[in-house]
């Protein structure tokens, strides 16, 4: 399993949602900007879901830490990186 820790803003708002169990979570897309070994500015963005609901109200542009298990997989014709809040918070954007 890998597990990563991130920061980034929220491309959108949190959605509130039902699983095939009938328990609630919530999913939002996290986008982080970065730069690379060489100078080059790097962008990825990772759509976490958690059953923690306590961070539903979640808009976007909010600041979020994430912490959980990642899962790359192929959708459509891009690569999706998918990631489990298993512990979020969130934080206040300096402009």
């Amino acid at each position: 399993m890998e597990v990563i820790t991130m920061s980034g803003v929220l491309q959108e708002d949190s959605e509130l949602k039902v699983d095939k169990k009938g328990r609630n979570y919530i999913r939002f897309k996290v986008v982080c900007h970065g730069v690379d070994p060489l100078g080059n500015e790097r962008l990825n963005t990772y759509m976490c879901y958690t059953h923690n609901t306590q961070f539903s109200s979640l808009k976007k542009g909010d600041l979020v830490f994430v912490v959980g298990p990642l899962t790359i997989s192929r959708y459509k014709e891009s690569i999706r990186l998918e990631v489990y809040a298993e512990h979020i918070n969130s934080g206040v954007v300096v402009k």
